[in-house]
């Protein structure tokens, strides 16, 4: 008897330690690919990564670049992310026109538990977002169970965040459906030296599209300061086409702007009226999108 009271302490203590390990998020060579679905039809793939150890205000951050070409060579820098003992994820954005702004928020709490309400800053949105705990589970990742974290807004409630993984909108857009109706932000895989350990459920593997080249040899136009708070200007590279629309819709997938674009000298709009948040805008010819992306009004 003894010896199988033995056996079952040690089957016991085994669960316990297994239940109690925890799948960092931030891990150098591991990458995110996010696929960004616009208005007709149009997909795009970004792709994050985490590298480096810079030293801030005493905590050690990693820089998070984006790229979206299929093998990436020119990547551009987003901002910080740091991770702590006790399972949070913080997150400062970088603005190039702005060098001296650090303000790293909440992005994961992987220590939160069922019916918790947390504050949490998706870094696309000027505003903070509220969520509900709702409900936990498993999910297979890399040959082996993780836990998945249910969490519940406002207006969508089929969000979650996977430990190791990210949300089921990438790495930084965690609630992305809970401010955005239309379109669409959703993570396509995570990749960990080049192995796919997290994969689309589509395929199997690792769904990319439109990065077969880069960003700049695709756009049309420069559009500048992103974010802005004032003015907008959409300036025309060479050999930019004729007759092209400008459309910025909100979150909601209202319409607040349509202007023509001028295709040999730079455009001006006037953003003052419009509330602080993000924005998707779309450049198109005779209904055919030629360039379209996210602004952020301030």
């Amino acid at each position: 008897m003894r010896k199988y009271i033995l056996v079952f302490s040690a089957l016991l203590l085994f669960n316990i330690a297994y239940s109690q390990e925890y799948f960092p998020l931030l891990e150098e060579n591991k990458t995110w690919y996010v696929i960004s679905s616009f208005f007709g039809g149009n997909e795009r793939t970004y792709i994050h990564k985490c590298e480096g150890d810079t030293l801030i205000d005493s905590n050690t951050y990693k820089t998070v670049f984006m790229s979206m070409e299929e093998f990436p060579v020119n990547w551009t820098k987003k901002g910080y992310i740091r991770e702590d003992e006790d399972k949070k994820i913080y997150y400062s954005q970088f603005f190039s026109t702005n060098l001296t702004y650090f303000n790293p928020r909440l992005l994961y709490d992987f220590d939160a538990e069922i019916n918790d309400t947390i504050t949490v800053f998706p870094p696309e949105f000027s505003d903070s977002l509220e969520i509900i705990i709702a409900q936990k589970d498993s999910v297979l990742v890399d040959g082996e169970y993780r836990p998945r974290t249910w969490f519940e807004c406002e207006q969508f409630i089929d969000n979650y965040w996977i430990e190791g993984i990210g949300s089921n909108s990438g790495l930084l857009d965690i609630g992305f459906y809970c401010m955005v109706v239309c379109p669409g932000l959703d993570l396509g895989c995570v990749k960990k030296d080049n192995i796919t350990i997290y994969p689309d459920g589509f395929t199997g593997d690792c769904y990319i599209v439109g990065i077969d080249e880069s960003e700049t040899e695709k756009l049309l136009f420069d559009i500048y300061p992103n974010p802005t708070s004032d003015y907008l200007y959409i300036s025309p590279k060479l050999n930019s086409q004729s007759n092209l629309l400008f459309e910025l819709n909100n979150s909601m997938g209202m319409k607040v702007i349509q202007i023509k674009l001028n295709s040999n000298y730079p455009t001006q709009i006037n953003v003052r009226e419009l509330e602080s948040g993000l924005y998707l805008y779309s450049i198109s010819n005779e209904n055919i999108a030629v360039q379209n992306g996210k602004i952020v009004i301030q």
